[in-house]
């Protein structure tokens, strides 16, 4: 990662880009809960990765970013920016609009996903997440400046949805459309 957001947008072109390896699996995991794009299928896709992911660190003192398809190929190995990248590249897949955000606290630095959930019902939106995690009372929901709502898809928040990572900065990189921006 860079302190350029300009070459970090680059980076996650390429990290995210929908070839056919993330197209399939995205799609076997979203046909579970077939149909047109919704939450359920985000949830399917969330469920099998959150629980297969298998945390490795980078290199000691190198930052490696997989792309969506080696992470794939490597049976969902590697570190949480490799998980978030998956994630936005899984919910690009299907048609979603996903975020990739890079935050830090005085101890560390964190990356993570979110789901553009502002033209779906809350409370289908709850149901949906409900069906896998039954016991969640409060949804992690953040609404940006152009007012659209956001699900938080953090590895470390056990469920689309958990609390966000706690942290001092975030840098957003959004991808509405298709177009990466920050």
């Amino acid at each position: 990662w860079s302190y350029d957001q300009t070459e970090n947008i680059k980076v996650l072109e390429q990290a995210c880009k929908i070839d056919d390896c993330t197209k399939n699996f995205a799609n076997q995991l979203a046909a579970r809960s077939p149909g047109s794009y919704h939450m359920a299928q985000v949830c399917e896709i969330f469920n099998y990765c959150y629980n297969n992911w298998r945390y490795v660190n980078d290199p000691s003192g190198q930052e490696y970013l997989a792309s969506s398809s080696q992470s794939i190929a490597s049976h969902l190995v590697g570190d949480c920016d490799d998980f978030a990248v998956l994630m936005a590249s899984c919910v690009l897949a299907i048609g979603g609009n996903p975020s990739v955000i890079l935050a830090f606290n005085a101890n560390s630095g964190h990356a993570y996903a979110e789901v553009e959930i502002s033209s779906m019902d809350i409370d289908d939106v709850r149901t949906a997440i409900t069906e896998y995690y039954p016991d969640i009372a409060e949804l992690a929901v953040r609404t940006d400046t152009e007012g659209r709502q956001w699900l938080n898809l953090d590895w470390s928040a056990n469920h689309p949805g958990g609390d966000y990572w706690n942290s001092d900065v975030e840098v957003v990189h959004t991808c509405i459309d298709s177009q990466w921006n920050y």
